[in-house]
């Protein structure tokens, strides 16, 4: 025969047993999941905190590359300014050594007396010289007025020729170039070869 009286005491005191093993666990259980929730805000903070870290470095990292486009513009345009300052230096000292040489009139006057002495010289009688001064005059108004004749269109591209010479022999000195008895010779020889045109020749020639 089953002595109930002990068993039934016996189960009462496992089920009490597994009362407070369940009551210990869920307590425990409470606590971990506590724990749980507590370094998982942890860990979103740590997320958060990564996360504007990361938007912080993108952001500087930018003003990095800004930054860095801004010197490498501002290098070429110093290197621009420093080569426009070196053509402007240049540039002013051609100007001012252009400004020293003998007008385009007083050069062609002179050469046209050179000219008129060189041819007459040993003749005698033969031919009345003109004067160079009052030729120059004449020729001057040519070409400053709006006369289109070829004698006029010549005046005035001699003029331009002559300028251009003058302006490659400033632009050499400058440039610390040698200058040649042939360089210097040129100026003379566009005068020269401008007296003895057909159109220009009987303006100044008997």
């Amino acid at each position: 025969m089953k002595d109930y009286p002990k068993l039934i005491e016996d189960t009462e005191f496992l089920l009490g047993d597994k009362t407070k093993e369940r009551e210990a666990s869920s307590k425990k259980l409470t606590n971990l999941n506590a724990k749980n929730k507590k370094l998982n805000e942890q860990l979103l903070a740590i997320r958060e905190q990564e996360e504007a870290k990361t938007n912080e470095i993108r952001a500087n990292q930018d003003q990095i590359n800004r930054t860095k486009a801004a010197i490498r513009l501002s290098e070429d345009e110093r290197k621009s300014l420093e080569s426009d300052l070196v053509a402007l230096k240049r540039e002013s000292q051609i100007s001012e050594l252009q400004s020293k040489q003998k007008p385009f009139w007083d050069a062609l006057e002179s050469r046209m007396i050179h000219q008129i002495e060189t041819l007459d010289d040993g003749l005698e009688g033969i031919t009345t010289p003109k004067d160079a001064s009052e030729v120059c005059k004449k020729m001057r108004s040519l070409a400053d007025g709006m006369n289109f004749s070829q004698e006029a269109n010549a005046i005035r591209n001699i003029q331009s020729v002559y300028a251009q010479t003058i302006l490659t022999l400033c632009e050499m000195s400058v440039d610390g170039k040698q200058i040649l008895p042939e360089h210097k010779q040129e100026r003379l020889n566009v005068l020269d070869r401008f007296l003895i045109t057909k159109q220009i020749a009987p303006m100044w020639s008997n």
